[in-house]
Parts: C-alpha cells; structure tokens; sequence
C-alpha cells in the first residue's frame, strides 16, 4: 500500500493520496470494484501480472468492459436483469394496429368525435363503444400510423397518424366516411404494451354521405 506522504514531487502527491484511499477501501470490500458515477467509470485494481502493474494503483475502465460483482452489477442493470423485457417496440404496436388486437390499460383515457366528452376507464370505453355499435354496422376503421417513438427503457411510446372510417347507419341505411387524425400514448402493462390514452379527430371536411 502507497504511504500519502511518500511522494517526492508536489504533483505526484494527490496521486498517491488517492491511490492510498482507493486501495484501503478496496481491501475492505474484497478488492471490488469501486465506482465514480459522476463519470460513469469504474476504478479497480490490474492484474498482479500487468506490465503496468503499480503496487496500490487503480486504473480506470468502461462499465461494459469490465467484470462486476453483484453490488457494482446493480448499479449498471434495472432488477430485470441486463436484458430486461421491453414489451413496447415499434414492431410490436406496428402489429397490434395492423391486426387489430390492440390492449387498453385498465384507466385508459378515450375520446373520438363519437362522443361528447371522454371516456376514463376500459369498461368505461367497452360500454360507450357497444351503444355506438348499436346505430352503426359495417364500421371499417383504418389507421396509418405516421411516426412512433419508444422509450429507451420500453415501458412508454407515443404514435400519431392518420386514417379513415366508414359505416352504415342502422336506422337510415346511410353509409358514412370520413378522414381522421390521431394520438395515442403507449405503456407497459402486466408485461404487455397497452394504449394508455387515444384520441381521433374526425376531418370535418372529408366527410361524404351516401
């Protein structure tokens, strides 16, 4: 172990000071790495049998290039693990639009031109949905999304877009289009990527009755 007042040059002496604290609390935690998060790299003893080995020297690395013990482990990794599950991904909202199997969060919020005023809640929006089918038949919803981004994390993502409905009116036998625009915010959920709140804004001037 270096001696903090061994130093011979004024520069050399921080150093060792530091050389020296580093080594004690290395010794005291089974020769761990320690870590320096304010410039996201790692201080641990080389190899014996180094060519630059210094007796109580340190020397910096990388967290990727390094070995961890669990404690420094923890530090770098989410409690999921290194590789933790990332259920929202562009291809996986991608697939849920394209095949129509799109999951709602139990407080999902929900608002369209089909209803006055939001909807909060999944049954909420089950039940508001179900009066809708009751005037409406033949309802063909189409959405393009236009750009999504993911968290880098995976648990949130935002997407817009455009699209388009049609119907038949039960009662009168119209059949209705319209163009749309859209925005929905995507979360991570019992393991999966619902939609957490969504909105379509009908474009009044598309609309054509027949």
């Amino acid at each position: 172990m270096l001696r903090a007042g061994a130093c011979k040059e004024r520069k050399d002496c921080a150093r060792e000071k530091l050389a020296t604290r580093l080594s004690c609390g290395a010794a005291q935690v089974g020769q761990s790495p320690l870590v320096l998060p304010s410039r996201n790299l790692l201080l641990f003893p080389p190899p014996a049998n180094s060519p630059s080995f210094i007796p109580g020297g340190f020397h910096a690395t990388p967290p990727h290039s390094a070995r961890f013990s669990p404690r420094v482990n923890s530090l770098f990794h989410s409690a999921d693990g290194p590789n933790p599950v990332r259920p929202c991904t562009e291809k996986a909202i991608r697939e849920a639009i394209q095949k129509n199997t799109i999951k709602y969060t139990e407080d999902t919020f929900f608002w369209s031109g089909a209803f006055d005023k939001p909807l909060i809640g999944n049954a909420a929006a089950e039940a508001a949905s179900k009066k809708v089918g009751e005037v409406r038949k033949h309802e063909v919803p189409v959405e393009q999304p236009q750009r999504i981004v993911v968290s880098s994390a995976g648990d949130m993502a935002y997407e817009y877009g455009t699209g388009s409905i049609s119907f038949e009116e039960r009662k009168t036998g119209k059949h209705i289009s319209f163009q749309i625009g859209y925005v929905r915010v995507w979360k991570s959920a019992d393991g999966e990527c619902k939609a957490a709140a969504s909105m379509f804004k009908p474009i009044e001037s598309t609309v054509q009755t027949k």
